[in-house]
């Protein structure tokens, strides 16, 4: 018998939004309670033939933001994939915990955008720039900090180019976020830490020397605004 896992790999291997020519982006909830769009999809077909009482909304933003995540996936190169899904599957239960930990973290996640994220962030994975333990960490990152601080965190690190077009447009995540708070959130999330160093003072005496906190990114941190920044577009071309 077929389970959940196996169908995500096919969909991980397939092609079936290209084929279909499904905009992913523009599609509403309430479509998702239409057979017909669910019958052309086989992993949504077979997700709700498991929801034995229907499908409700949780559901279908559950099944929205799978869509979301399996459509960056498929803009990666097939080869690419299957390259990827073999070496994974000659290393005992790696590939079980893997989709298992998709799902959950697709489950988990309060926004579409973050399903966006997570597929880009996967989609580096897939191609090698980031390895497994990577990729587990930033997805935790990803499901436990707000959508808001994730930005806020992007442009506060030059991830953004800092113009009155920027700053107009997340004006309000500095509005309504605390640095302070912020650095806080992010030092939980293992992307920011506070180091005592000893610096040296320039003709001050007698203590020239002096311990110092200083903050900066952790290497999770600089590999999550890396390709954390640009997970949150849509590639034009399959990633090589």
């Amino acid at each position: 018998m077929k389970d959940i896992n196996e169908e995500l790999e096919k969909a991980l291997k397939g092609d079936e939004l290209k084929n279909i020519g499904i905009d992913v982006t523009e599609i509403a909830l309430d479509q998702l309670f239409n057979d017909g769009i669910l019958k052309d999809i086989p992993i949504l077909n077979y997700a709700v033939a498991l929801l034995k009482g229907g499908i409700n909304i949780r559901d279908a933003i559950f099944l929205r933001k799978l869509l979301i995540f399996i459509n960056n996936i498929q803009e990666v190169s097939n080869s690419k994939r299957e390259e990827f899904l073999k070496k994974i599957s000659k290393i005992s239960n790696t590939k079980k915990r893997l989709f298992e930990k998709i799902l959950f973290t697709i489950d988990k996640i309060d926004d579409s955008e973050k399903a966006l994220l997570l597929g880009k962030v996967f989609k580096h994975l897939i191609v090698g720039n980031i390895d497994l333990i990577q990729y587990y960490r930033i997805s935790r990152v990803i499901e436990n900090m707000m959508l808001d601080e994730i930005n806020y965190f992007f442009y506060l690190h030059g991830y953004y180019e800092h113009n009155a077009e920027t700053r107009e447009k997340y004006f309000y995540y500095m509005e309504l976020i605390e640095e302070s708070n912020l650095i806080a959130t992010l030092i939980k999330n293992d992307l920011y830490e506070i180091k005592e160093e000893l610096t040296y003072r320039e003709n001050i005496r007698p203590q020239q020397y002096k311990m110092e906190k200083k903050g900066g990114l952790t290497n999770l941190g600089r590999v999550f605004c890396e390709f954390g920044f640009e997970s949150r577009f849509y590639l034009t071309k399959p990633i090589e």
